[in-house]
């Protein structure tokens, strides 16, 4: 009986994970497309342009900010480039 209660709750941790990661790459693959897209509706959002001009910064240097839309990953790794432009 403990075995199987395990085993769903470690699906349902699964199946979450698994929902979180499509919804994650989801996102990153909208607004990725959307920092290349002139005009965006975005584009009258201070986070988006900040996320642009973080992006623009990638492709300078491409071993920087790896990390899309979220910038901790590149914290941890070193890999963090700021920019003072928005």
């Amino acid at each position: 009986m403990v075995a199987c209660a395990t085993l769903a709750r470690d699906a349902a941790h699964f199946t979450v994970l698994v929902a979180y990661s499509l919804a994650t790459l989801g996102r990153e693959n909208y607004v990725h497309e959307a920092v290349h897209t002139r005009g965006h509706f975005l584009q009258r959002y201070a986070w988006f342009r900040h996320i642009r001009a973080m992006h623009r910064e990638h492709h300078r240097r491409p071993s920087t900010n790896l990390g899309f839309c979220d910038p901790v990953h590149d914290a941890v790794l070193g890999t963090l480039s700021l920019v003072d432009e928005v």
